[in-house]
């Protein structure tokens, strides 16, 4: 909830901000972000575990819900089907590399 209020307060700064730089009340400003600064990779690992992460429980894995069950029976479905596409691109790429060694004896 606070990680909301926070977004928030920032997004109303900024739309003053935009809104004064919008009837030339202010001058712009140019600002260049590094995506290498340790601050903003702190800044970054701190809101991925505040807001995307699930919280760890004591078996260490990913909370039983049926949410996140069904989520789960998906990406294994989906890396079972992707392992299965690659073993067939495999494939017809040893055949091709077959051909391709038949015709050039």
């Amino acid at each position: 909830e606070d990680f909301f209020v926070e977004i928030k307060t920032h997004f109303e700064g900024f739309a003053s901000w935009a809104w004064a730089v919008g009837q030339q009340k202010i001058d712009a400003l140019k600002i260049m972000i590094r995506p290498d600064d340790g601050e903003i990779i702190a800044h970054q690992i701190d809101c991925h575990a505040a807001a995307i992460l699930p919280p760890v429980t004591a078996g260490g894995g990913v909370p039983n819900n049926p949410d996140n069950t069904a989520v789960m029976r998906q990406l294994t479905a989906s890396l079972s089907k992707a392992s299965e596409e690659t073993a067939n691109a495999n494939q017809l790429t040893r055949e091709i590399l077959g051909l391709k060694k038949e015709k050039k004896e």
